[in-house]
């Protein structure tokens, strides 16, 4: 786990904390996982004891380990069908992209 002080960038594990984290590797299943060191399968209570920056952090290097998977998995027929059906629409004039600025202005005129 990473410690934090409001306002300041975070910091590995203090040193003095390392020992005991290793230990305790050795009777239960932790993951190492990258800027964080080991971590314990956490339950929901310790998990919203994390500041919100070691949370994000935490999902960020989930989403990366997502991202670098993603080849080995298919896009299901109905998506891809999907998919080509907005670029068809797009293509013939029927549809208009929007930019993320837009799509919002649009969104909130309704």
């Amino acid at each position: 786990m990473m410690h934090q002080e409001p306002n300041k960038p975070l910091q590995p594990t203090p040193p003095s904390r390392v020992p005991a984290l290793e230990r305790s590797a050795k009777k239960s299943r932790l993951a190492r996982i990258p800027h964080f060191g080991y971590a314990a399968c956490m339950s929901t209570i310790e998990l919203s004891q994390l500041t919100l920056r070691e949370k994000l952090q935490i999902m960020q290097t989930i989403w990366e380990d997502l991202r670098s998977q993603v080849d080995r998995f298919g896009v299901p027929q109905s998506h891809q069908d999907t998919l080509d059906e907005r670029r068809r629409r797009v293509e013939s004039g029927e549809a208009k992209l929007f930019n993320w600025d837009q799509a919002k202005h649009e969104i909130g005129k309704r």
